[in-house]
């Protein structure tokens, strides 16, 4: 019985060794992942709100070219035109619009004005 007690003694200390080592490796490993995960973190909320910046600013930019057109399209009178040599434009010829297209209201429906 003593021999069965040594012999197991001497088993678990190598084993014990061994799960140890192994305990550590699986403890680094989980760190390692963990920092990576952390770094990815950061790194996209960083990317993140840098984009939001310059969603920002492009936004601002839209805003202020959109009153720029306003104000630019506001300004055109047909006296304008003129002055820079242009004239309103005149339809010369129609299309004529038959009765039988008129009544046809499942072809055009909500798309005339």
């Amino acid at each position: 019985m003593t021999k069965a007690i040594a012999q197991t003694y001497t088993y678990a200390q190598q084993y014990r060794a061994l799960a140890t080592l192994f305990l550590a490796g699986a403890t680094m490993l989980a760190v390692i992942m963990y920092a990576v995960n952390v770094y990815g973190a950061i790194s996209h909320s960083v990317s993140l709100s840098a984009v939001e910046k310059q969603i920002a600013a492009v936004q601002a930019s839209v805003g202020e070219l959109d009153a720029r057109y306003l104000d630019l399209g506001s300004a055109i009178t047909p006296d304008s035109l003129h002055a820079y040599g242009l004239a309103q434009g005149e339809v010369t010829a129609y299309i004529p619009r038959t009765a039988s297209a008129a009544s046809v209201s499942t072809l055009a429906a909500g798309y005339e004005f």
